[in-house]
């Protein structure tokens, strides 16, 4: 079980064997201690504020390269086996890609409440193409697009137009029956 202490402004993990221990995140104003997700064995927690993760080994360490998807908020979500983590607003992190931030065409993703146990799907709230708020949505990792390195972008920009020149000379003329 993983929790917030109010009295002691920090995350905790309780287990039967050792009780209530303090993760020793919270230090308020600047760290707000709160436990929002478990993987299935217990072994890692997530939470915020800022976004952290928790193993036994590490103890609790912020989610890495937050900055570079100009990422804040919180850890809400952890896949079962610990190796995923998602927040607020819509990130991903994991140890091989690190910290993306990630979009849908035409929604604005808010937040990211929870993924599934083998961390394919992801469900939270955002802004529908319409313009309504506070919209729930679900959708599978393939579905949604991640917010690319700069270098990635150069080079897909690159090759989608080169491809577009090639297939502009390759159309054949109009057909006539």
């Amino acid at each position: 079980v993983a929790g917030s202490s109010f009295s002691t402004g920090d995350a905790f993990r309780w287990t039967r064997e050792t009780g209530m221990i303090a993760l020793g995140w919270g230090s308020p104003p600047l760290r707000q201690g709160e436990a929002f997700d478990v993987s299935a064995d217990g072994s890692v927690i997530v939470g915020g504020y800022p976004a952290f993760r928790w193993t036994e080994v590490e103890g609790a360490v912020p989610i890495p390269d937050m900055a570079s998807c100009e990422c804040t908020g919180w850890a809400s979500g952890v896949s079962s086996d610990g190796s995923i983590v998602v927040g607020e607003p819509a990130w991903i992190w994991d140890a091989v890609n690190g910290t993306r931030e990630i979009t849908y065409p035409g929604w604005r993703l808010d937040r990211v409440n929870g993924i599934s146990r083998d961390g394919r799907i992801l469900f939270g709230v955002g802004t529908d193409p319409s313009g309504n708020i506070e919209q729930g949505w679900i959708a599978s990792l393939d579905a949604l697009h991640f917010i690319p390195e700069p270098g990635t972008c150069i080079l897909l920009g690159t090759g989608l137009g080169a491809l577009a020149s090639r297939r502009r000379r390759a159309r054949p003329g109009p057909c006539v029956a």
